[in-house]
């Protein structure tokens, strides 16, 4: 008897699947730009969106297709999205500290300098800058970090897990007697 294919199968293969795509995304990114580079962060955001989204899509429409043969509804694509795109995210959020911590530590002290000479090139107050680093270096600590980047991937799961499962629901036919 073959095993039936479940909500949190079909969301952690896809989810593995995403978060191994943006691991290597971010090596890459981390690689080749430089910490201070703008271009970094927009990049990675773009990325990250869309590689989140193709994920909820393909989850659901797998699912869909799959086990609930052709037809899926709001409330379950959107939790079949959800928790691919939260696994992806979670998975990239652990990379990212051990990225930070043990690859390269250096890094990060780089974005904090580069964003400290910003601070001051715009002509903030020293009392100001000071602030601003303290919240800075505080969210860099890798277990704030780290619980940080999860909170903030629970609320873009939902946010696109709302878009995906509007758009990839189907609702099965009405037939009338």
């Amino acid at each position: 008897m073959e095993k039936q294919p479940t909500v949190f199968n079909t969301s952690l293969k896809y989810g593995l699947i995403g978060g191994l795509i943006l691991i290597i995304v971010a090596t890459l990114l981390y690689m080749t730009l430089s910490p201070s580079s703008t271009m970094q962060g927009i990049l990675a955001f773009f990325i990250n969106t869309g590689v989140c989204v193709a994920i909820g899509i393909f989850a659901i429409k797998s699912y869909r297709d799959e086990v609930s043969g052709g037809a899926i509804s709001f409330s379950k694509a959107f939790i079949v999205s959800f928790l691919s795109i939260l696994i992806t995210g979670i998975l990239l959020a652990f990379f990212q500290m051990v990225y930070f911590t043990i690859i390269d530590p250096g890094y990060q002290e780089e974005i904090i300098n580069n964003l400290r000479i910003m601070y001051e090139d715009m002509g903030m107050e020293e009392s100001a800058i000071e602030m601003a680093m303290y919240w800075v270096e505080l969210f860099q600590h890798p277990i704030i970090s780290l619980f940080w980047n999860i909170f903030m991937y629970t609320l873009g799961s939902a946010l696109l897990s709302l878009v995906t499962g509007l758009i990839m629901k189907r609702e099965e036919p009405q037939v009338n007697l």
